[in-house]
Formats: structure tokens, sequence, C-alpha cells
């Protein structure tokens, strides 16, 4: 169950403690003002408790590096005095109900490494329409993590997400309402192995630039309004390994060389408008788990070279306009789903080896 009670302002006289961390608890209430004489805190640790109330407004701890106070209850805007603590590094604040602007004043954190700001209610500055906190942290040049998913932000990417860190690794912004077009310059940020922008309004084509981020595992665009074709620059990804694209407007055929991106293991490019076949260059996808092109128009059925894909679990291709016969295949998967198509003629005996189903 955990330690209960509340933060008592008698905590005051702890002006020793270097470290507190109440972590995993069933605590309470508001943080008390008193805090802020506890000069020498290096770290606090408060996640995952049920602390409420807004943050004190004018708490300066000069020591403090790491702040971590996400899974708690806490409300109102983030207070800028936060940034007065010039020795942070890693900011956790997910999964509360702050509201307001993200401050600007972040980007006054030169040591800043890690910002998780994700799942709240903070929203866009009502005067511009750009994320201009983006634009402030591009002076935090040791950057590694940034974090704001699941937030209303209702506003467009800047330019000036370019300019962030030559060190960031990963970007996670599912969910936040944003809009326009994803800028060329996302491409100068080659350090990144994650881009999520999953579940947005996000509209144009995939840009030409992705091909600078050669150390990319995780790229998600999925749930968005994106057009035109699957650019081939894709398949200079050498290193990806999830790549979701489905649930948007994008058409043509399928790269041939994405058959090249050997480390793939999750293709997921349902609920688009697809109209060309499996290309037999996807057989060399030999690390491939699961493919999903469900909701498409494919006329062809899967290329004989599938089945030379020793680890795939499970294939999608539901809902498109493949006719004629199932091929006789060796096919290791626990699910294949076939439904809704113009397929003929009986499923072969060796599709009874499916460990899990067929649909």
């Amino acid at each position: 169950m955990g330690l209960v009670g509340s933060i008592p302002p008698s905590i005051r006289n702890f002006s020793f403690l270097v470290s507190l961390d109440l972590s995993n608890n069933n605590f309470h209430g508001h943080l008390p003002d008193e805090l802020d004489r506890l000069q020498r805190l290096e770290g606090i640790n408060l996640t995952d408790n049920g602390f409420y109330g807004q943050l004190p407004s004018s708490q300066t701890l000069p020591n403090l590096e790491q702040l971590f106070i996400g899974g708690n209850e806490f409300t109102g805007s983030l207070p800028v005095s936060i940034t007065n603590a010039s020795k942070l590094y890693k900011i956790d604040v997910i999964s509360n109900h702050f509201s307001g602007i993200i401050p600007n004043s972040f980007g006054n954190l030169a040591s800043l490494e890690e910002l998780r700001l994700g799942d709240n209610n903070f929203i866009g500055e009502a005067l511009s329409r750009q994320l201009s906190f983006i634009t402030s942290l591009t002076s935090c040049k040791k950057l590694k993590l940034l974090s704001f998913q699941l937030n209303p932000l209702n506003g467009t990417l800047p330019v000036s997400i370019g300019n962030l860190s030559s060190s960031l690794e990963q970007i996670s912004a599912a969910g936040c309402e944003i809009k326009g077009n994803i800028p060329n310059e996302i491409g100068n940020l080659s350090s990144l192995t994650y881009l999520s922008l999953f579940a947005n309004d996000l509209i144009g084509a995939i840009p030409m630039t992705v091909k600078g981020m050669q150390k990319l595992q995780v790229l998600d665009l999925s749930s968005n309004k994106i057009q035109g074709f699957i650019p081939q620059v894709l398949c200079y990804l050498s290193n990806l390994i999830i790549l979701y694209l489905d649930v948007n407007d994008l058409f043509g055929p399928l790269p041939t060389c994405l058959g090249n991106v050997t480390s793939l293991r999750y293709l997921y490019l349902g609920y688009n408008k697809l109209n060309s076949s499996m290309p037999a260059s996807f057989g060399n996808l030999e690390n491939l788990l699961e493919f999903n092109m469900t909701s498409n128009s494919l006329s062809c059925f899967l290329p004989s070279e599938i089945a030379s894909l020793k680890v795939i679990t499970s294939i999608d291709v539901s809902f498109n306009q493949i006719s004629g016969n199932i091929p006789s295949t060796n096919w290791g998967l626990q699910n294949l789903v076939l439904a809704h198509n113009r397929l003929e003629g009986p499923i072969p005996d060796k599709l009874e080896s499916l460990a899990t189903s067929l649909v």
C-alpha cells in the first residue's frame, strides 16, 4: 500500500537534505512553500502519488538537478520560477492536470537533457499558431529527449525544430492537435532515433529530408492527413525498426526499395489509398514480424517470396481488392487476415498449420 499522509511544513527543518524521494506512495495534499528552504536539494521525486493543487510559485532551489512529479493531480500553470533552478537537466511532469502555455523559459536551462510534459492540458499561445516553446528549446544544446504528447496544443511545428540539439534522440508529440506540414528542417535532426507524431492533424507530404535521420528506429506518422506517395527516401533509413504510416491519405505504389530496410519489424500501411501489390523485394525483410495493409486498393496477392520470411507472425491485407486463388504456401504465421477481398477457390491445406487464426 505504501506510505500515506502529506508533506508537513516542518520539512523546512531538514535543511541538510540533498535528495527527496517519496515516489510510488499514497501521499496527498499541496506541496508546502517550505520546500523552498531546502537549498541543498539536488533531486525531487514525487512520482505516482496523490499530490494536488498548484506548484509553489516562489520556489527557488539553486542546486536542483532533477525534478520528477509525474503521475499526480497537480493543476494550474507551470510556474516560470521552476527554470530559476539553472542546474536542472531532467524534468518530468507527465500525467497531471497542468494547463496554460509551456513556458519559453525552459530555453534558459543550458544543462537540460530530458523534458517530459506529456498527458496534461497545455495549450498553444493565443497570438501565435506556432509552438514557440520549441523555438525556445533550441538554446538547450544538450537536449536528448523531448516529450509533450497528449496535450491540446493546437498549433504548427516551427521550422526552428531543425535547430534543436544535435544530440536530440527522441521526440514524442502524439495527440497534440498539431496542424500544418512537417517542416523540411526536421531532417536536420541527425541523431534522432524515435519520432512519434501519431494522431495529429498533419497534412502535406512526408518531407524528403527525412533521409537525413539515418539513426531513426521508430517513425510513427499514423492517424494524420498526410498525402502523396510513400517517398523512396525512407529506404535510406537502414536502422528503421517500426514504420507506422497507417490512417492517412497516402496513395500510389509501395517503394520496391523498402525491401532493403532489413531492420524493419513492424510495417503498418493500412487505411490509405495504396494501389499496388506487395513488392517481391519484401521477401528480404528477414526481421519483419507484422505487416498490415488493410483497407487499401491492393489487387494482387502477396508474392511467393514472402514465404521466405521465417519470423513473421501476422499479415493483414483485409478490405482490399485481391482476386484469384489463395496460393499454397508454407506460411509460418499466427494470424493471416484476408477478409473482404475477391478471393476464390478452396483454402489450401497448408494454411491449416497456422498457429492462431485465419480470417
